[in-house]
């Protein structure tokens, strides 16, 4: 990712999706209903909607980092990775067990 890209998204709100001392993978809020994913060396993955991160955050659906190597985020520590209430506010949801009045 250039410097001049970059620096015209890192202020937009994120959230990191994987976390082994600094994010493997961070989600980017673009502001208009879709989120940019990019991997640890800040290079685009993925622009998806909050149905596609949430593939990624709770099914098998493998992601790719810089390297190739391939990663199911469920699978990895918890510790690892958002809490569920930390990713729905991140995505503007309410968890399935929350009752809106």
């Amino acid at each position: 990712m250039n410097k001049q890209y970059y620096a015209s998204i890192k202020h937009l709100p994120h959230l990191g999706l994987l976390n082994f001392e600094g994010d493997l993978f961070r989600a980017y809020d673009l502001l208009d209903g879709n989120y940019l994913i990019v991997n640890e060396k800040h290079e685009d993955v993925v622009t998806t909607d909050a149905v596609g991160i949430l593939e990624y955050m709770i099914t098998p659906k493998p992601i790719v980092n810089y390297d190739g190597k391939a990663w199911i985020i469920p699978q990895q520590h918890e510790n690892a990775r958002p809490s569920q209430e930390a990713l729905y506010e991140f995505l503007k949801l309410y968890p399935p067990n929350q009752i809106v009045n």
